[in-house]
């Protein structure tokens, strides 16, 4: 058991990254790291902070008394509410340290400090003195969790003598919202998690440390009418037991993949979106089931990885469980392709929450009609109005940011005909997003990939604004190849024309050979399942009655709608 009752005399300094080697370095001869340090350079300790409601406290300490006291719940590490965790009243007197402290579980601890519910008195762990203690030091004083505080330590201890100790800690992150520990460090969230009380997220931001180490891993440049893309969705893919992963739903669990990947003949992914965005928008319990907005085309953070894609704690390291994904995906010969989303963001329309662009400059970022109101060619309540130049000018920044800090190899844009359009939702001959992108000295040898359509009914396949740069979702070839493989009649020609290279849509003298993206089905529609289980949609189970998705998939379901146990369908 953790010692919980013990003296000691403390001194504290700031350092810098070259002091703190130095000193390392010269203390390694004499003493020896914390058990916690045996299996990794840095631990993290976890901490909230109990004061009075107008935080007397704390107050008191600011103004350097001989005597002062502090209570707090600590942990090491993020834990779970079945977790023990202490429960300590700090204490100095003149320089000298008195530390006291009991055990419980986590939940035990909140019904505790923050309800006054007596812990189970009985459990062996408890020191029952201590909790005396700390039972009175509550009693007297109104207290309540104002703070949480978190840092990474390194510590050491003299060989000879144990009452010697030597701490180095950084990474120190606090917060007054969420008041939590078992949230963890702000920055890394876990999936489908609500804030407490009903409350809507509070986004913030977080400067991380790029310090990833990429060896000789170079751009494969591999010719585009050569991929074979491989679109999917990080959780997804590998969140059921059956995909076999040690990591499953995340970026350590994708790159467990990566040798049937390339069984398959992969030689690129196109990674659905994985900008940090809000699966919490809509989501809703149908029939018992949670549901969420899965797909993740509703970006909140646009430089930023979704951290609860990621297994492994990332505090101010976030990105480097993708970076790792990346190389290892390009050490075996696929190239990445990010799914991106600038058509429009989480904010939604005038009913929708603000925490970013409606704020800072509502009619720069947005499309806005004429009498305030947004326009909505997405489908998703608002419109980026990306041809503005500062929007425009983020827009590339945004996606060079990724080429240069996590090196992808090409960009698929989400209803990209949004892009053409000027601020009133007009398409432009030469919109200037388009021709920028084009032609930038970054982005301009990369992968861009239009799906040359929008939800406002712009249909551009084989029309898109493209310079001899952009490729396209062909649409037409997904349409015409299911409806002959369907066999509805005089499908054969259309057929050939798709499998040749779609010439009537992309003329080899002015869009070359690698304008066309051909697919039969993506995440967006049937799956090749459904192409042959199905004649009609059914998409009851989400709630909205059926009512989205297209009404004509070209599907045939082969004699029996749905699954079906007729050996005369199944063959």
């Amino acid at each position: 058991m953790a010692i919980e009752v013990f003296n000691r005399y403390e001194k504290k300094y700031m350092i810098n990254a070259i002091q703190y080697e130095k000193l390392t370095q010269a203390i390694s001869e004499y003493m020896v790291v914390d058990a916690y340090n045996r299996d990794k350079p840095f631990y993290e300790i976890c901490n909230i902070y109990y004061d009075t409601p107008d935080n007397a406290l704390i107050r008191a300490s600011i103004e350097g008394p001989v005597y002062k006291e502090k209570l707090r719940m600590r942990s090491y590490g993020t834990p779970k509410e079945t977790d023990y965790v202490f429960v300590e009243i700090k204490k100095k007197y003149k320089g000298i340290v008195n530390k006291r402290r009991t055990i419980m579980p986590l939940n035990e601890a909140y019904d505790y400090l923050n309800h006054h519910q007596m812990p189970d008195m009985e459990n062996p762990q408890m020191n029952r003195q201590v909790f005396r203690e700390i039972d009175y030091f509550c009693h007297t004083r109104n207290l309540v969790p104002k703070v949480y505080l978190s840092y990474e330590r390194r510590a050491y201890f003299e060989k000879n003598d144990g009452d010697f100790r030597v701490t180095f800690d950084k990474n120190i992150t606090t917060r007054r919202e969420d008041v939590r520990l078992e949230s963890g460090s702000y920055g890394q969230r876990k999936w489908g998690e609500k804030p407490e009380g009903g409350k809507d997220f509070e986004y913030r931001a977080r400067v991380v440390k790029s310090s990833f180490d990429w060896g000789d891993i170079k751009q494969l440049e591999q010719p585009f009418e050569d991929l074979v893309i491989y679109e999917t969705h990080v959780r997804g893919y590998t969140k059921d037991k059956s995909s076999g992963v040690s990591a499953p739903g995340t970026f350590a669990g994708l790159k467990d993949k990566i040798p049937y990947l390339k069984d398959l003949g992969i030689n690129a992914v196109e990674l659905m979106p994985i900008f940090e965005f809000d699966e919490m928008e809509s989501a809703r319990v149908v029939d018992g089931v949670q549901l969420y907005n899965y797909w993740g085309y509703n970006t909140v953070s646009f430089f930023a990885p979704n951290t609860s894609y990621a297994f492994n704690e990332e505090h101010n390291h976030e990105g480097d469980e993708l970076k790792s994904l990346i190389k290892a995906l390009k050490e075996n010969g696929i190239e990445v392709i990010l799914d991106v989303v600038f058509n429009h963001t989480a904010e939604g329309n005038e009913m929708g929450p603000c925490f970013s662009f409606k704020g800072i400059d509502n009619n720069v970022y947005y499309m806005l009609t004429p009498d305030a109101h947004y326009y909505n060619f997405s489908g998703c309540g608002n419109v980026m109005n990306c041809n503005h130049p500062v929007v425009r000018s983020f827009i590339i920044d945004c996606l060079r940011h990724w080429a240069i800090e996590y090196r992808v190899d090409g960009f698929r844009f989400d209803l990209a005909s949004i892009l053409g359009r000027d601020q009133n939702g007009a398409p432009m001959a030469n919109p200037p997003i388009l021709e920028s992108l084009a032609f930038d000295p970054v982005l301009g040898k990369m992968k861009l990939i239009a799906e040359a359509w929008d939800a406002g009914g712009l249909y551009q396949v084989g029309s898109f604004p493209s310079w001899n740069r952009w490729a396209e979702w062909n649409g037409r070839y997904r349409d015409d190849m299911r409806s002959f493989l369907k066999g509805d009649d005089g499908m054969a020609g259309n057929a050939i024309t798709r499998i040749t290279g779609s010439r009537d849509l992309y003329s080899p003298e002015s869009r070359g050979h690698k304008a066309s993206v051909n697919f039969m089905t993506c995440h967006d529609g049937f799956t090749l399942y459904d192409l042959y289980s199905y004649n009609e949609k059914h998409n009851e189970k989400n709630g909205w009655n059926n009512t989205d998705g297209d009404n004509n998939g070209h599907s045939w379901n082969c004699g029996a709608e749905g699954e079906t146990d007729d050996p005369n369908v199944n063959g």
